[in-house]
Formats: structure tokens, C-alpha cells, sequence
């Protein structure tokens, strides 16, 4: 079983392609596990937004624009690890409380860790996409446009994310505490006055 990139011409074959089936199955079993009692069921739905449009749009292009191997198995990836996160509202993921005590860290780190995964993992099939969409000989061109498409993609996650923060604030402000997005106001005592410092006019 071989993995095509980006290199190779592809073509649509789901019946054949068995690497392309282990991995639907495997993100099908994972996210139908996590699904399972989550820590915050509203937060789940409204992380897995974007999740359901994604993969939607990748299921109905599949036969005419089909990408490589190497992009899903990339894109797997990422919605695996958004998967665990979202089952435990990313401020809770085991792991990243394994990674804080390991490494003194200040806080659960893992949302940065998927933050990085999204770069990482999602540049490669945005620059498929777009190298076969743009066909031009000017690498400036190309890396500009590559990256205004890789900003605008996680504009919208911002933006997802944005609008939960507005519409369901008061459940989400200790998981947004928790992660260092927003902080806690500090009540500063007024300053002591000092007797030293009183003159008497009498």
C-alpha cells in the first residue's frame, strides 16, 4: 500500500484506495468514541462546527477534485488531535496535563499544541489544493496567495471560536480562564495611608 503526494496525479478509486478507508474508519471510531460524554456537550458542538463542514466538503469534492494520500493522511491527523480536544474541552486533555507537570509548564498547553498541528499538518493540503488551482511560474505569487488562503482558514477558526465566546460566555470563562485567554480581575487594595506622613494644622 503506497501513498501518493502532491507530485502524482490523482485519481478517484474509494474501493481501492485501502489507506484512504483505514483512515475514515479510524477518525469515524475516534470521534464516534469521543463523542461519547464529553466534559461539555455544548462546547463539543460548537468545537465540531467547522469539523461538519470540513468534512462534508471533502466527501462531496472527493470524485472531482480528490487530493493525495499524503493530505489526508495529514488531515487525519489534525482532526484527531481536535477530536481529543474537543471531548475535553482542550483545558483538560490528559496529556497536557501529563506535558505541564513534566516540564513545569504554567498551564494545559495542549490548544497550542493543536494550534501548531494546524499549521503544521493543513499547509501541505492547502498547498495542493492551490498548486493545482493556480497554475502560474511566479513563486511569489504563489507563496503570497498560499498564504493569505492558510490565514483565511484560520480566520474562520477564530472566528468560530469568537462567536462562542460571545454567545455562551459565562460557561466558557473558566475554560477560557484556564487556557490564559482572558484573566481574572485583581481587586488592587488602596494604598495605605502612613501616620508619619500626616501633618497636623491645629
Amino acid at each position: 500500500m503506497k501513498a501518493h503526494t502532491a507530485s502524482k496525479p490523482v485519481k478517484p478509486d474509494f474501493k481501492r484506495n485501502h489507506l484512504l478507508q483505514f483512515l475514515l474508519v479510524f477518525y469515524l471510531a475516534l470521534w464516534a468514541a469521543l463523542a461519547i460524554s464529553p466534559l461539555d456537550r455544548s462546547d463539543w458542538l460548537l468545537e465540531n462546527l467547522l469539523v461538519f463542514v470540513f468534512v462534508g466538503g471533502l466527501a462531496a469534492t472527493y470524485h472531482r477534485f480528490p487530493l493525495s494520500d499524503l493530505s489526508y493522511i495529514l488531515i487525519a491527523l489534525f482532526l484527531a488531535l481536535h477530536a481529543v480536544g474537543a471531548h475535553y474541552t482542550y483545558a483538560k486533555v490528559p496529556l497536557g496535563f501529563w506535558l505541564k507537570d513534566a516540564f513545569d509548564l504554567s498551564r494545559n498547553h495542549f490548544d497550542r499544541i493543536v494550534h501548531f498541528s494546524f499549521g503544521l499538518q493543513l499547509g501541505y493540503p492547502i498547498r495542493e489544493t492551490l498548486l493545482r488551482v493556480i497554475k502560474t511560474s511566479q513563486r511569489w505569487i504563489f507563496f503570497w496567495r498560499s498564504r493569505s488562503c492558510w490565514r483565511g482558514v484560520a480566520c474562520l477558526n477564530y472566528l468560530n471560536r469568537g462567536w462562542r465566546r460571545s454567545s455562551a460566555l459565562s460557561s466558557a470563562r473558566p475554560i477560557l480562564a484556564h487556557r490564559g485567554i482572558i484573566g481574572t480581575r485583581r481587586t488592587i487594595p488602596p494604598p495605605r495611608s502612613s501616620a508619619r506622613g500626616r501633618v497636623s494644622l491645629a
